[in-house]
């Protein structure tokens, strides 16, 4: 029996070397892979009843980070504060998903709160430039469909409906 130990310890010492054999130059190794870390910042907020509700979607530095607010007879209460990291190949996709020039041509200011019951804002800091628009649902970001999609979907990732879904 002892020396069925040692074999396979010798036997384990011969064929480590094997099996870690990759080569650092085959594609899809992150090291020849270029990291491009967007310059780009978002703020989504969701705001109902005059306050009575807010939801903060943020994305900046790689992470996300979502805080719902609830005016109740006590105050504001926090119900969900989380932050979780973004990766970086999802932060290009949506960096690249964005035309900063159309999203500036946009010149929402509707205020509907008192009309419709919840607004959104949305807070956009790409390349050094910044612009913001703020709409009812019935209004429509011409332009920024895929855009916003995709920023739904992470909103949605984290177990929450994304603006004007439910």
């Amino acid at each position: 029996m002892q020396n069925a130990y040692r074999f396979l310890g010798a036997l384990l010492i011969i064929l480590s070397p094997f099996a870690c054999t990759e080569e650092l130059s085959e594609p899809g190794n992150l090291i020849d892979e270029p990291i491009v870390v967007a310059d780009l910042e978002i703020e989504y907020n969701y705001i109902c009843g005059w306050g009575l509700r807010k939801d903060t979607f943020r994305i900046a530095d790689g992470y996300v980070e979502f805080i719902q607010n609830v005016n109740g007879s006590t105050g504001q209460d926090t119900m969900i504060d989380t932050v979780f990291p973004v990766p970086i190949a999802w932060l290009d996709s949506l960096y690249n998903n964005l035309d900063m020039n159309q999203f500036q041509q946009l010149n929402y200011n509707s205020m509907n709160i008192a009309v419709d019951g919840c607004d959104a804002e949305l807070i956009i800091s790409k390349d050094q430039v910044q612009h913001s628009v703020r709409y009812g649902y019935g209004d429509t970001l011409f332009g920024m469909k895929p855009f916003m999609n995709q920023l739904d979907s992470l909103w949605m990732e984290i177990g929450v409906l994304a603006p004007g879904e439910g």
